[in-house]
């Protein structure tokens, strides 16, 4: 969610705007929205890493250390050295 506000300034899940119910439901079946205006600015490479963190099925998901040896983070970082 961090990753999301940071890049686009918006959540990525669009029911969190709305109720908490629905907002859980969203985030229980990963139903999530990267397009619109809010996204046209951020790279490829981050959306793609933003979808491997909101996986909703946890062996499909990108753990920890995979995420943090992660291309786009690391030249996101290196970069901003």
């Amino acid at each position: 969610m961090l990753l999301s506000l940071l890049l686009s300034g918006m959540p990525p899940f669009e029911a969190f705007r709305r109720s908490s119910l629905i907002c859980r439901q969203g985030i229980d079946h990963a139903c999530f929205d990267l397009s619109g205006d809010a996204w046209k600015d951020v790279t490829p490479g981050a959306i793609d890493f933003l979808k491997r963190l909101l996986e909703a099925d946890s062996e499909r998901r990108v753990k920890a250390v995979v995420a943090l040896n992660d291309k786009w983070l690391l030249t996101t970082t290196k970069m901003r050295k």
